[in-house]
């Protein structure tokens, strides 16, 4: 994660110093809030009101024993596929927390400090160029759980990031450059290529800048839904967050869509499933939600997600990093039913990955450079190591920098 930051840092290096940014940070990056008034919890240990606004992601204290359940009923959103919208338990707000300020995404937990640090390094060398928080250096924390470029149009997201932007324009009089690292790249390229005219982004975006983005949806994705997610937390097993990583609507974005869709992203015992066949996975597995979700998110993507996000653009991935491509089910062991069973992962090596053989080994940035290719006739591709990086992009116009 250091090193992605670090190459992130670079690119915005070479921008103007007194251009603003605006940093979108990926999946689980953003630190939520909540307050709540419920009508029933789990059990005598889980609060059933809390009237101010208050910090529940992330705060280890909430995944202590027993203490987890509340959080689980307060985080976990459910998707309704009659009006094809998320909504959280009954009685429960959740939302961003410091959206425009840097806040919400330097620390996920201040109570731990630097191991929580998640933007904070980013953010503590942008200041040390210059950058002054609120006037030149922003951040645009999302709720990522109910996060899909659907959603962002109904829930304001999009029209808080359009306002923001503005906003950061006018204190300068300067264009603004938009920095997405992992989910919140497609967040930024579906805002632009969904919900500006070219006539604003020509006026209000410097550049597009993607780190590590997912454009075209990773592998990793549909076994978070199928398995469950241990978010890296202490203590906790995909087992164990598994009913709630598997109703994200974020999670649903990222999964593996349209003209990346031939191969297999998950083979059962029973049969193979391509991308365009995860939806049927999910009903097989009995999680009728999930499947709504797939549903809902991948007729919208086979639309959109090859426009061009219409300014300069930067593509950056990490070179000969092995990232999966297909999770195999073990004979006789049902992951979607017990979520103790971990898939087995087979690395993609790159080789359908077109000029890039050899060079840009890793499923997901090769499935998103497809996307990419998709939106460019001709896009120029620029190889970087990290001591070129910064040269490399002075400035490239609808460059992609692998980095």
């Amino acid at each position: 994660m250091r090193f992605l930051l670090l190459a992130l840092f670079v690119i915005a290096a070479s921008a103007t110093i007194v251009d603003p940014v605006i940093v979108v940070p990926g999946l689980s990056g953003s630190s939520l809030e909540t307050r709540y008034h419920k009508t029933s919890v789990p059990h005598f240990l889980c609060k059933t009101h809390i009237a101010s606004w208050t910090r529940i992601w992330i705060r280890l204290t909430e995944l202590a024993p027993e203490i987890i359940d509340c959080f689980m009923q307060t985080m976990t959103p459910h998707f309704d596929s009659v009006s094809e919208s998320y909504k959280n338990c009954e009685g429960v707000e959740v939302r961003p927390r410091d959206f425009g300020g840097v806040s919400g995404i330097y620390e996920l937990d201040p109570d731990i400090g630097s191991k929580a640090k998640i933007y904070g390094y980013l953010i503590d060398a942008l200041e040390g160029m210059g950058l002054k928080r609120g006037e030149t250096l922003f951040g645009a924390p999302y709720d990522w759980r109910v996060s899909d470029p659907i959603t962002n149009h109904q829930n304001g997201q999009y029209a808080a990031l359009q306002t923001l932007t503005e906003t950061a324009f006018n204190k300068t009089g300067r264009r603004v450059h938009l920095i997405g690292h992992s989910l919140g790249s497609p967040l930024i390229h579906m805002f632009l290529a969904t919900y500006t005219t070219q006539e604003w982004r020509d006026r209000y975006v410097a550049s597009f800048i993607s780190l590590a983005g997912p454009l075209g949806g990773s592998s990793d994705a549909a076994e978070f839904a199928y398995c469950g997610m241990d978010w890296r937390l202490p203590g906790l097993s995909k087992a164990r967050l598994r009913d709630f990583t598997k109703n994200l609507g974020s999670i649903g974005w990222m999964m593996p869509f349209g003209p990346t869709a031939t191969y297999t992203v998950v083979s059962t015992p029973q049969r193979n499933y391509t991308a365009t066949e995860l939806a049927q996975l999910y009903l097989d597995a009995g999680e009728t939600d999930t499947a709504a979700i797939v549903k809902h998110m991948q007729g919208y993507l086979n639309k959109w997600a090859t426009t061009p996000p219409g300014v300069e653009t930067h593509i950056v991935y990490s070179l000969n990093q092995s990232t999966p491509i297909t999770f195999w089910e073990p004979q006789g062991a049902a992951c979607a039913k017990d979520g103790s069973v971990v898939l087995e992962a087979r690395p993609g090596d790159g080789t359908d990955c077109g000029p890039l053989k050899g060079e840009a080994r890793g499923a997901t940035r090769c499935i998103a450079l497809t996307i990419v290719g998709k939106m460019y006739s001709a896009p120029q591709i620029v190889f970087c190591r990290r001591s070129a990086t910064l040269p490399a992009l002075r400035p490239l116009a609808q460059g992609i920098c692998l980095a």
